[in-house]
């Protein structure tokens, strides 16, 4: 079920005691939801912590979508990606190692803009289908090459192979 907030000024959405603690170490390395809003306007993921010498925050911009539509928005805990720190001192990996809060800023100056937030969720990237097979062909391959005792026929199989190389 969606969560709406409609905004005036400045209003932060913060996540509760289950989307904080240490997001340096998997299995959160990446924050993921969807978001609706009814106007342009510019809208803020960030991240605090009250490790090291105070207060720190760190925000990532640039989240935009269509007006009115559902907009699946997935960033890393990198701080390549995009963060930048906007309060504080405290480096980035740092401030993962102990996270107070996740949420959204939304900053508005307008009309009112109603705003719906969903599947908010922190987690690791999962492999896909492709790579598992990969894995399984190569330690299947290990275990034919590893094999201590051969058929007869992987036995004639082989020696074809090292007649031919």
């Amino acid at each position: 079920m969606p969560f709406s907030f409609a905004p005036q000024e400045e209003f932060l959405f913060t996540t509760g005691p289950l989307f904080v603690g240490d997001c340096a170490t998997p299995p959160d390395l990446w924050v993921s939801f969807d978001l609706r809003a009814s106007a342009l306007v510019p809208t803020r993921l960030f991240f605090e912590t009250s490790a090291g010498s105070g207060l720190s925050r760190w925000e990532f911009g640039g989240l935009s979508g269509p007006l009115n539509t559902w907009t699946h928005h997935q960033i890393p805990f990198v701080e390549e990606a995009g963060w930048h720190r906007v309060l504080g001192s405290a480096l980035f990996a740092d401030s993962l190692m102990q996270v107070d809060a996740i949420g959204l800023a939304v900053s508005h100056f307008g009309p009112a803009a109603d705003y719906e937030l969903d599947n908010f969720r922190r987690g690791y990237t999962v492999p896909e289908p492709s790579q598992m097979l990969v894995l399984l062909a190569s330690l299947s391959s290990l275990s034919l090459v590893f094999r201590t005792k051969l058929s007869p026929f992987a036995s004639r199989w082989m020696a074809i192979f090292r007649r031919v190389n």
